[in-house]
């Protein structure tokens, strides 16, 4: 049985194996660009709304690249994740995903692995009536770079007497740490040295189930 009540992941390199916002870059240099703001962002060198911005004005994607994401991502989907999630909501457990990803691609990724819509909580995006990016909701916390942490600070005010987990694999994941029970730097895909280096739990399996030992 587990003893954590409440167990959040993050997705991007996470849940599934690949960096969504990285896909919709098609042309060789162009990709470079992204991934490379990606991952100066995911090491913590670089402000994530400041990658975040720059990136979508490079990829200016629309309504349906977001949807292709979600797609990307359930055909990446981390292998155990969808049977691990299946276990604990069996044993009534809580299952979140936060991301400083996009509400728009995960909501399907989430319905895949079985996670409710209100338990998912990422970035959003407006569109206008051509489905083209209009703006951000730049009132979301996710979209700073310290974003997750104010979440799980909040959701720890409200919810004092239950036990959580939180597991991602970037520094904005690890920033979580001090308002978690446990947190469990991810491996797995990416490693961030920041992260293995500070992280007291460490996971590098290649099969989500083998997760469950640090959440028992």
């Amino acid at each position: 049985m587990t003893m954590f009540q409440q167990i959040f992941f993050d997705c991007d390199s996470t849940l599934t194996t690949i960096e969504g916002i990285d896909e919709l870059a098609k042309e060789p240099k162009l990709k470079a660009r992204i991934e490379h703001l990606t991952k100066e962002a995911m090491l913590g060198r670089l402000d994530f709304r400041d990658a975040l911005q720059k990136r979508l004005e490079l990829l200016r994607p629309t309504r349906k690249d977001f949807q292709n994401i979600g797609l990307h991502y359930i055909k990446n989907t981390f292998p155990g994740a969808k049977e691990l999630i299946t276990f604990l909501k069996q044993r009534q457990k809580q299952v979140y995903i936060v991301s400083g990803g996009f509400k728009t691609a995960i909501l399907p990724f989430a319905a895949h692995l079985g996670i409710p819509e209100h338990n998912v909580f990422a970035n959003e995006v407006v569109f206008d009536k051509q489905g083209h990016l209009q703006k951000l909701n730049f009132n979301n916390p996710l979209i700073h770079t310290n974003g997750k942490a104010q979440f799980m600070r909040s959701h720890r005010l409200l919810n004092p007497h239950k036990k959580t987990a939180f597991i991602g694999d970037g520094v904005t994941d690890l920033a979580t740490a001090p308002f978690v029970n446990r947190f469990i730097g991810f491996g797995s895909v990416q490693i961030r040295p920041r992260v293995r280096a500070k992280s007291r739990h460490f996971f590098t399996d290649e099969n989500l189930l083998k997760l469950l030992p640090l959440l028992t």
